[in-house]
Protein backbone atom coordinates (compact mmCIF):
# COMPACT_ATOMS: atom_id res chain seq x y z
CA UNK A 1 0.00 0.00 0.00
CA UNK A 2 1.79 3.09 -1.21
CA UNK A 3 0.91 6.46 0.21
CA UNK A 4 2.51 9.76 0.91
CA UNK A 5 4.53 11.39 3.63
CA UNK A 6 6.66 14.43 4.29
CA UNK A 7 8.31 15.47 1.04
CA UNK A 8 7.19 12.58 -1.15
CA UNK A 9 4.22 10.87 -2.69
CA UNK A 10 3.95 7.26 -3.79
CA UNK A 11 1.83 5.62 -6.43
CA UNK A 12 0.08 2.40 -5.33
CA UNK A 13 1.31 -0.62 -7.28
CA UNK A 14 1.14 -4.38 -7.16
CA UNK A 15 4.10 -6.66 -7.41
CA UNK A 16 7.67 -5.75 -6.54
CA UNK A 17 7.97 -2.13 -7.69
CA UNK A 18 6.60 1.17 -6.55
CA UNK A 19 6.91 4.69 -7.92
CA UNK A 20 7.86 7.64 -5.73
CA UNK A 21 7.95 11.34 -6.57
CA UNK A 22 10.03 13.70 -4.46
CA UNK A 23 7.92 16.78 -3.64
CA UNK A 24 10.59 18.96 -2.06
CA UNK A 25 13.79 20.35 -3.53
CA UNK A 26 16.83 18.18 -3.07
CA UNK A 27 20.24 19.65 -2.37
CA UNK A 28 22.60 19.08 -5.26
CA UNK A 29 25.20 16.32 -4.81
CA UNK A 30 23.82 15.16 -1.45
CA UNK A 31 23.38 11.54 -0.34
CA UNK A 32 19.85 10.66 0.83
CA UNK A 33 18.93 7.43 2.66
CA UNK A 34 15.62 5.59 2.50
CA UNK A 35 13.94 2.35 3.37
CA UNK A 36 10.47 0.89 2.90
CA UNK A 37 8.08 -1.70 4.19
CA UNK A 38 5.01 -3.40 2.74
CA UNK A 39 1.58 -2.88 4.21
CA UNK A 40 -1.70 -4.55 3.34
CA UNK A 41 -4.96 -5.31 5.16
CA UNK A 42 -3.29 -8.25 6.94
CA UNK A 43 -0.59 -6.02 8.46
CA UNK A 44 2.87 -4.67 7.82
CA UNK A 45 6.04 -6.36 6.74
CA UNK A 46 9.56 -5.78 7.98
CA UNK A 47 11.53 -2.65 7.09
CA UNK A 48 13.90 -3.10 4.19
CA UNK A 49 17.63 -2.56 4.44
CA UNK A 50 18.68 1.07 4.17
CA UNK A 51 19.41 2.19 0.62
CA UNK A 52 21.19 5.32 -0.48
CA UNK A 53 20.86 7.55 -3.47
CA UNK A 54 22.92 10.59 -4.37
CA UNK A 55 20.96 13.51 -5.74
CA UNK A 56 21.95 14.77 -9.11
CA UNK A 57 20.74 18.04 -10.43
CA UNK A 58 22.36 19.70 -13.40
CA UNK A 59 24.81 22.43 -12.59
CA UNK A 60 23.03 25.76 -12.63
CA UNK A 61 23.54 27.85 -15.74
CA UNK A 62 23.36 31.54 -16.55
CA UNK A 63 23.11 33.01 -20.03
CA UNK A 64 23.57 36.75 -20.54
CA UNK A 65 21.28 37.82 -23.40
CA UNK A 66 21.90 41.60 -23.50
CA UNK A 67 23.76 43.83 -24.00
CA UNK A 68 25.79 42.28 -26.78
CA UNK A 69 27.24 44.17 -29.74
CA UNK A 70 26.31 47.61 -30.99
CA UNK A 71 26.95 51.02 -29.47
CA UNK A 72 25.61 52.45 -26.22
CA UNK A 73 25.83 56.11 -25.28
CA UNK A 74 27.21 57.42 -22.02
CA UNK A 75 24.34 58.12 -19.61
CA UNK A 76 21.89 55.98 -21.59
CA UNK A 77 19.75 53.52 -19.65
CA UNK A 78 19.92 50.02 -21.08
CA UNK A 79 18.61 46.68 -19.86
CA UNK A 80 20.88 43.84 -18.85
CA UNK A 81 18.93 40.61 -19.42
CA UNK A 82 19.63 36.95 -18.78
CA UNK A 83 18.14 33.50 -18.48
CA UNK A 84 18.94 30.94 -15.82
CA UNK A 85 18.46 27.28 -15.04
CA UNK A 86 18.90 25.64 -11.67
CA UNK A 87 19.12 26.75 -8.08
CA UNK A 88 20.55 30.28 -8.20
CA UNK A 89 19.12 32.87 -5.79
CA UNK A 90 21.10 36.01 -6.68
CA UNK A 91 23.47 37.25 -9.35
CA UNK A 92 26.41 39.64 -9.49
CA UNK A 93 26.77 41.96 -12.49
CA UNK A 94 30.05 43.53 -13.58
CA UNK A 95 31.61 44.87 -16.76
CA UNK A 96 34.94 45.05 -18.51
CA UNK A 97 36.33 47.78 -20.77
CA UNK A 98 38.99 45.47 -22.23
CA UNK A 99 36.74 42.45 -22.82
CA UNK A 100 38.55 40.22 -20.32
CA UNK A 101 38.96 41.80 -16.86
CA UNK A 102 35.62 42.40 -15.12
CA UNK A 103 36.80 44.84 -12.47
CA UNK A 104 33.85 47.27 -12.57
CA UNK A 105 31.00 46.01 -10.38
CA UNK A 106 27.50 47.07 -11.42
CA UNK A 107 25.78 45.33 -8.49
CA UNK A 108 27.23 42.84 -5.96
CA UNK A 109 24.00 40.91 -5.54
CA UNK A 110 20.52 41.22 -6.99
CA UNK A 111 17.74 38.59 -7.07
CA UNK A 112 17.86 36.21 -10.03
CA UNK A 113 14.35 37.46 -10.88
CA UNK A 114 15.62 41.05 -11.40
CA UNK A 115 15.89 40.59 -15.17
CA UNK A 116 15.76 43.01 -16.87
CA UNK A 117 18.19 45.03 -14.77
CA UNK A 118 18.28 48.74 -15.71
CA UNK A 119 21.88 49.94 -16.10
CA UNK A 120 22.98 53.51 -16.67
CA UNK A 121 25.89 53.32 -19.11
CA UNK A 122 29.00 54.75 -17.40
CA UNK A 123 31.46 57.31 -18.74
CA UNK A 124 34.01 54.66 -19.76
CA UNK A 125 34.60 55.10 -23.49
CA UNK A 126 35.72 51.83 -25.05
CA UNK A 127 35.01 49.61 -28.04
CA UNK A 128 35.65 46.32 -26.19
CA UNK A 129 33.06 46.44 -23.39
CA UNK A 130 31.43 43.25 -22.11
CA UNK A 131 29.05 42.54 -19.23
CA UNK A 132 29.41 39.50 -16.97
CA UNK A 133 26.74 37.82 -14.85
CA UNK A 134 27.76 35.32 -12.18
CA UNK A 135 26.48 33.46 -9.17
CA UNK A 136 28.00 35.40 -6.22
CA UNK A 137 28.31 32.14 -4.25
CA UNK A 138 29.89 30.15 -7.12
CA UNK A 139 32.18 32.12 -9.46
CA UNK A 140 32.35 29.11 -11.82
CA UNK A 141 28.72 29.75 -12.81
CA UNK A 142 28.81 32.77 -15.12
CA UNK A 143 28.14 34.14 -18.59
CA UNK A 144 29.44 37.14 -20.52
CA UNK A 145 28.31 39.23 -23.47
CA UNK A 146 28.81 37.13 -26.58
CA UNK A 147 30.01 40.16 -28.55
CA UNK A 148 31.82 43.23 -27.26
CA UNK A 149 29.94 46.51 -27.52
CA UNK A 150 31.03 50.13 -27.66
CA UNK A 151 30.42 52.83 -25.09
CA UNK A 152 30.72 56.05 -27.01
CA UNK A 153 28.87 59.03 -28.37
CA UNK A 154 29.55 61.62 -25.69
CA UNK A 155 27.40 64.70 -26.27
CA UNK A 156 28.09 68.41 -26.17
CA UNK A 157 25.15 70.82 -26.18
CA UNK A 158 25.67 74.58 -26.59
CA UNK A 159 23.26 76.37 -24.24
CA UNK A 160 24.36 79.98 -24.95
CA UNK A 161 24.08 81.26 -27.58
CA UNK A 162 20.87 79.44 -28.40
CA UNK A 163 19.98 81.38 -31.54
CA UNK A 164 17.83 84.14 -30.05
CA UNK A 165 20.66 86.50 -28.98
CA UNK A 166 21.91 89.58 -30.72
CA UNK A 167 25.65 89.88 -30.46
CA UNK A 168 27.66 92.79 -31.75
CA UNK A 169 31.26 92.91 -32.90
CA UNK A 170 33.89 93.48 -30.17
CA UNK A 171 31.48 92.51 -27.35
CA UNK A 172 32.74 89.99 -24.86
CA UNK A 173 30.22 87.19 -24.31
CA UNK A 174 30.29 83.86 -22.49
CA UNK A 175 29.57 80.71 -24.41
CA UNK A 176 28.14 77.95 -22.22
CA UNK A 177 27.50 74.29 -22.78
CA UNK A 178 26.58 71.04 -21.12
CA UNK A 179 28.26 67.74 -21.81
CA UNK A 180 27.55 64.11 -21.14
CA UNK A 181 30.56 61.85 -21.08
CA UNK A 182 34.21 62.54 -21.60
CA UNK A 183 34.90 64.32 -24.85
CA UNK A 184 38.33 63.34 -26.13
Amino acid sequence: NAGSGTGYSATPTTGTTASFTVQTALTRNTTYYWRAYAKDPAGSGEWSAVSAVRSFTPNPTLTLTAPSGGTLSVGQSTNITWTSLGPIANVKLSYSTDGTTYSYVIVDSTPITSTPYAWTVPDMLSSTVKVKIEDPTDATTFSTSTTAFTIGNPTLTITVPNGSELWYPRESRNITWTSLGTIP
